[in-house]
This record gives structure tokens, sequence and C-alpha cells, in this order.
């Protein structure tokens, strides 16, 4: 199993605000960072932040859909 401290979760939205419903469902795990952008311009920058990530395992989040993350 992987742990999720070790795992940098990123975020992003075209909205102004990423959605509270989805942020609230994700914080029941101990992501080890997560990186929000809002405003997003392109799906592309997703990649441009996991490259900048702090760890080497990286997480994506659609903002219109609630994962069914397995801890």
């Amino acid at each position: 199993m992987i742990n999720p401290q070790g795992i940098s979760l990123v975020l992003i939205s075209k909205d102004k605000k990423y959605p509270q419903e989805i942020l609230d469902n994700l914080s029941q795990y101990p992501w080890g960072e997560i990186i929000i952008i809002v405003n997003c311009d392109s799906i592309s920058r997703r990649y441009e932040l996991a490259k900048i990530a702090r760890f080497d395992l990286v997480a994506f989040q659609d903002d219109d859909a609630i994962c069914p993350w397995k801890d």
C-alpha cells in the first residue's frame, strides 16, 4: 500500500475557487502536500506543477468528481 504522506496531490480548476466539497473529501487523507491552482488556463498546467512537486509520486484530482481514494 502507498502511504499518502509520500504523495503530492495536484489540483487545478478553471474556476475562481476550488470546490469545497472536494477539498473536504480530500482532507481525510494525510497527503504529503497539496498543490492547488485556480483560474487555470490549461489542463496541461497540472504536468508543469508535477515537475515542481516535492514528492516523486504525484496524484491528480479533477474538480468535478470525488474519487474513491483508498487508504
